[in-house]
């Protein structure tokens, strides 16, 4: 497939695959202070867990990568049926040919291909640079938005430690450890808090297996299974109350968990239509985070009723 730019040029376009894999690595770490590796994208992008089509667009100038949009897939609850929605991936553009008018030609052949694919939906959660693009478009509807809540731990700062290194990767290797080593004896003494098992599939594997790209970990403590990675801390991004506890005790039991771990502050991200984010803000008020945009291609879809976290289909 050919695209003619604002330049007067004409681009060739490609599908991901595992020839191209590796043009799309060397265009990220061109645009990202965080390298990644081709491994990094397989498993993001070329790994089909809802036996879907793959919507994922190399835009290239010879045999450089100069553009690229990602789409993974989502399986949402949307009054009592399940609906599939694409969510943007990575939108990259080369430094060198900016201006050109790339990003809007791949997020429209995204989109349209999204549509004719019979996919729900798509969402995007665009930085603050990208956001006008999706703001100033009439197909594209402010969905919602993410909220985030901050708890420091006092706790020897191991993983702080780590990050001011840029060895953060090895906390997870040291955590994998400790805990695989651990878990027998902890199990024995009966402890409140206790990790069962790395990536313990309490969700539907349609739904989670295509995150495990990242640093994601799903745990469960007494009566709380939850689902988390690292950053600046430890950052819940979604989470199961098992024993109909309160926020304070889940926030309590998480705290142990962390500070037992050298992680020196807890995050809660959530979103505005969550049932958690009312019950959070009873302990204290959140910053505003991404905006969340969606663009349907089904009628029938009611956005009020989507639940975008899956732990909250209880609560709608």
């Amino acid at each position: 497939m050919e695209v003619h730019l604002k330049n007067g040029k004409t681009y060739q376009i490609k599908a991901l695959n595992n020839e191209t894999v590796e043009a799309l690595t060397i265009l990220f770490n061109s645009t990202k202070k965080n390298k990644e590796t081709a491994l990094y994208f397989s498993k993001k992008y070329l790994i089909n867990y809802l036996n879907l089509t793959f919507i994922n667009y190399l835009l290239f100038d010879g045999e450089i990568a100069i553009g690229f949009s990602g789409v993974t897939f989502n399986q949402l609850k949307n009054n009592n049926s399940e609906i599939i929605v694409g969510q943007l991936g990575d939108v990259l553009v080369h430094p060198n040919y900016r201006g050109l008018g790339i990003q809007s030609v791949l997020l429209k052949l995204a989109a349209e291909t999204c549509k004719s694919n019979k996919i729900d939906g798509l969402l995007a959660l665009p930085n603050s640079q990208a956001e006008p693009i999706f703001a100033n478009n009439q197909d594209w509807t402010l969905f919602t938005s993410f909220y985030i809540y901050t708890f420091p731990v006092k706790t020897f700062p191991l993983l702080k430690m780590l990050n001011r290194f840029n060895f953060s990767r090895f906390f997870m290797l040291i955590y994998q450890l400790v805990n695989r080593s651990n878990f027998n004896r902890l199990k024995k003494w009966k402890t409140n808090l206790f990790q069962t098992e790395l990536f313990y599939p309490f969700r539907s594997e349609s739904f989670f297996e295509y995150k495990k790209y990242r640093n994601y970990t799903i745990s469960e403590t007494k009566g709380v299974k939850f689902i988390w990675s690292l950053d600046d801390g430890i950052v819940i991004g979604d989470w199961e109350n098992t024993e109909n506890d309160s926020i304070y005790s889940i926030k309590d039991k998480l705290i142990i968990f962390a500070k037992l771990r050298g992680i020196h502050s807890l995050r809660f991200v959530t979103t505005k239509n969550n049932y958690w984010y009312y019950e959070l803000c009873k302990i204290q008020e959140p910053v505003k985070s991404l905006n969340i945009y969606f663009r349907c291609f089904n009628s029938e879809v009611n956005l009020h009723n989507i639940c975008f976290n899956s732990f909250d289909r209880n609560a709608y």
